[in-house]
């Protein structure tokens, strides 16, 4: 099989875009699925609202570390700076929507 030498380009790929934002979008796509998967709570927003909740901690992620004068540089530590906010943004949503989520009150469980 050769997914770990397709996994190794594909990484290396990653490193020589630099500090991109088509690397802060794919890395943001990641860290949102992932945060997604780790957060706790309803897991009902599509693959849309994920991949924007990943972009968006990216973002914002790379935007907070440089406010604070650190330079996100690498795959890693912008991975690290991205699953980070992405898991804030998450919360954030699921805390938001809430409210406008029908019958998780009132639903009986089954035995």
């Amino acid at each position: 099989m050769d997914l770990p030498v397709e996994l190794g380009l594909f990484v290396r790929f990653l490193q020589d875009m630099d500090s991109a934002w088509p690397l802060t979008v794919l890395v943001g796509i990641f860290a949102g699925v992932i945060a997604r998967a780790m957060s706790g709570g309803p897991r009902d927003h599509g693959l849309l609202a994920t991949s924007a909740l990943g972009i968006g901690g990216a973002l914002l992620g790379v935007w907070t570390a440089r406010w604070f004068g650190v330079e996100v540089e690498g795959v890693g530590r912008l991975f690290g700076v991205a699953l980070a906010r992405a898991l804030a943004l998450v919360w954030v949503y699921n805390r938001a929507s809430a409210p406008f989520r029908r019958g998780e009150e009132d639903a009986q469980p089954r035995p």
